[in-house]
């Protein structure tokens, strides 16, 4: 009788779900969910390259928390960062300050030096601009709204970095295009899906042509050149890896893998300063084998993970219905907030990794007591002759700085 009774309180929970299931399936009608199962090896920080120490929690000072900032670059010893709300701030190094230099309506997911001592921009949604300095005036480069139609017909689009490839008339970008499925305001049902539609993208303006380099990675967010600049390094934020795909040469178009089973999604990749071939790339959050996220146990259960999106389209389908009677766009957000911060932000642990372009982790900084978290970039730069590690989050709003 035990063993029976055991065995029915063991079916309970599975009758419910499989009941949530089928109501949310078949009575809402939501049935455009395609979920991928992505097993994640859990990797130890108590060891080896990964241990954890306290280097960004006890040596990185905060220097601005105001802004949302996703990228920044050099130029002119001066440093260009880009934010979520379409703004592009300068930072004089000398007199540690800040200035506006520009705002618009767009959300800058990354920045780079343009060829002539300028800057270009991308939008999340639009494309990329590009910034006169002198004039403050914005020029459209890429208009991905026209031009990426038929790389995406859904529209469903989320562009996260770029390259500039190049010069003059060889000029061309390296866009990476996030999903093929979700927009940006959807991201969430991208990666509790494991979504694996992203695209590596070119765009060449003398040609005018788009192109599609890569396709099928799950979710790129960072790009980097090599040093010969014949292969393009990729973080993919959903499959926690980094791979290369070689540009140019005898192995053009191929794609190798440099490193996986990051203890953490990856965000942005950028070069260091150091004489050998390094990378920094900033983890969303450090999680190990002991101490695990709910993505990570449920990685690779397809049905719990399906189960799981419906109920958040419906929640998500109910505010879009009250929103019609109560004229108000506060709840939506409200609820994709807390929705990132149930899978993303619950571990308030940062870290930053440097790698060398075999994918051997050469150094690890920690931030375990949470003061630096959910970093979106880590660019080592030289400003005022001094060598520094910036560190942006545009979810938890800062700029850090660690002099090394």
């Amino acid at each position: 009788m035990m063993y029976v009774n055991s065995i029915q309180v063991m079916l309970v929970p599975v009758l419910i779900i499989l009941c949530v299931h089928s109501y949310i399936t078949h009575i809402v009608g939501v049935d455009n969910f395609q979920v991928n199962a992505i097993n994640h090896k859990p990797v130890r920080l108590d060891d080896g390259p990964l241990k954890i120490n306290d280097v960004l929690d006890t040596k990185a000072n905060i220097i601005w928390q105001e802004e949302g900032i996703i990228s920044m670059t050099k130029l002119q010893d001066q440093l260009y960062m880009g934010t979520i709300y379409g703004e592009v701030l300068k930072y004089n190094p000398i007199k540690e300050r800040i200035d506006t230099i520009i705002q618009f309506n767009a959300k800058i997911t990354s920045i780079r030096p343009s060829e002539d001592g300028n800057l270009y921009l991308l939008s999340v949604c639009t494309g990329i601009f590009k910034l006169d300095l002198t004039t403050k005036r914005l020029m459209l480069v890429y208009d991905h709204r026209s031009k990426g139609k038929f790389l995406n017909p859904a529209n469903a689009t989320h562009l996260n970095d770029f390259l500039v490839t190049g010069s003059g008339d060889s000029r061309s970008f390296l866009i990476a295009q996030s999903s093929r499925r979700w927009t940006s305001r959807q991201l969430y049902y991208s990666h509790i899906e494991a979504d694996q539609t992203g695209q590596l993208i070119r765009y060449t303006p003398k040609t005018d042509q788009v192109e599609i380099v890569k396709q099928g990675l799950a979710f790129p967010k960072g790009l980097e050149l090599s040093d010969d600049k014949k292969s393009v390094l990729i973080t993919e934020f959903v499959s926690r890896k980094v791979q290369r795909l070689h540009l140019t040469g005898t192995k053009e178009g191929q794609s190798e893998l440099v490193i996986d089973h990051l203890p953490g999604e990856p965000n942005h990749i950028r070069r260091s300063l150091s004489k050998s071939e390094t990378y920094w790339i900033a983890l969303n959050s450090a999680r190990n084998a002991t101490n695990y996220g709910y993505l990570d146990m449920l990685s690779g259960n397809v049905i719990v993970k399906e189960v799981i999106l419906y109920l958040i389209k419906g929640v998500e389908d109910m505010f879009l219905l009250l929103n019609r009677f109560l004229d108000s766009d506060h709840w939506i957000p409200r609820w994709n907030s807390y929705v990132f911060d149930w899978y993303l932000n619950d571990f308030k642990h940062g870290l930053i990794l440097e790698i060398d372009s075999n994918g051997k982790i050469l150094n690890a900084l920690h931030s375990p007591a949470g003061k630096l978290t959910n970093i979106e970039e880590a660019a080592e730069l030289s400003l005022n002759k001094e060598k520094s590690i910036f560190l942006t989050s545009a979810f938890n709003h800062f700029i850090a700085k660690l002099n090394i």
